[in-house]
């Protein structure tokens, strides 16, 4: 069965039916198929019959896991991919770190933050460390408010904890986390800490983000795309920065109050 394709899933699921209407019992391969689809742009009732029916045929893989919590990447069926991963113990399938990390994506974009820092304490206990993709995602969400700045700063210290290395997205994101709260010291104390960095410099993002947590007046303009100006007190660049953007810049703000990086945004 060709169910594979993007975008299928429905077809798959109704070529399953028919299949079973006459009395056809779909193999292993054509069950797979059906997950892998699922995976793609399925829902996550049809998945986990995907999972029983491959348990059933005594061919369940740690990889028919994964596809099936990509099945459930919608912030309401979070739950549900937790779940997933106690049926991976329930059936003596080793966790994953992509299983885990499509569980912890599904659990930052629900907002369930806790739900995350567990599921990495227990990936920690079982050998298994995150990504910093994963961590960039969950440091990522907590940008939608105010209140989850502190689920921002917890979420980086076990980053610490665990001794992963932050990159230039993650330093953004908290940076963007700190303009959101509106403390624009932390956000310059991240800032100062990525400029001595030799592995995450600072990048267009990351002073854009600087420059909005400075900022309480901001009036931003787009110059083909390439340029963002506050007209009372501040400049940047927005994303993304071309290398002959600053010939289609239109400067109308006065001298930073913090010159050095001025000059590091010129230098881009």
């Amino acid at each position: 069965m060709a169910l594979s394709q993007k975008g299928k899933w429905a077809a798959a699921l109704k070529a399953f039916e028919d299949a079973e209407a006459k009395h056809h019992k779909p193999t292993v391969s054509e069950n797979r198929a059906l997950l892998y689809a699922l995976a793609r742009d399925g829902g996550p009732a049809e998945a986990w019959a995907a999972v029983h029916r491959l348990r059933v045929l005594g061919a369940l893989t740690a990889v028919d896991y994964e596809h099936a919590l990509r099945a459930h990447e919608k912030p309401h069926h979070w739950s549900g991919a937790l779940k997933l991963l106690s049926d991976m113990d329930k059936n003596e399938i080793t966790w994953t770190v992509r299983a885990c990390s499509h569980a912890l994506l599904i659990c930052g974009v629900a907002g369930r933050l806790n739900d995350a820092l567990q599921l990495v304490e227990e990936m920690r206990k079982r050998g298994m460390r995150p990504g910093p993709v994963d961590f960039l995602h969950l440091i990522g969400e907590c940008r939608r408010s105010r209140r989850k700045l502190r689920a921002a700063e917890d979420i980086w210290r076990e980053m610490q904890r665990l001794k992963i290395t932050p990159n230039t997205w993650s330093y953004s994101a908290l940076i963007n986390c700190y303009t959101v709260a509106g403390d624009p010291e932390k956000a310059e104390a991240v800032l100062a800490i990525m400029r001595q960095s030799t592995m995450a410099k600072p990048d267009a993002i990351a002073y854009n983000r600087y420059v909005q947590s400075t900022c309480s007046c901001l009036l931003w303009i787009q110059a083909a795309q390439v340029c963002a100006v506050c007209f009372e007190c501040r400049t940047a660049w927005h994303y993304p920065l071309q290398p002959l953007a600053k010939q289609q810049c239109v400067l109308r703000a006065t001298i930073s109050s913090n010159p050095q990086v001025m000059s590091d945004m010129h230098a881009l």
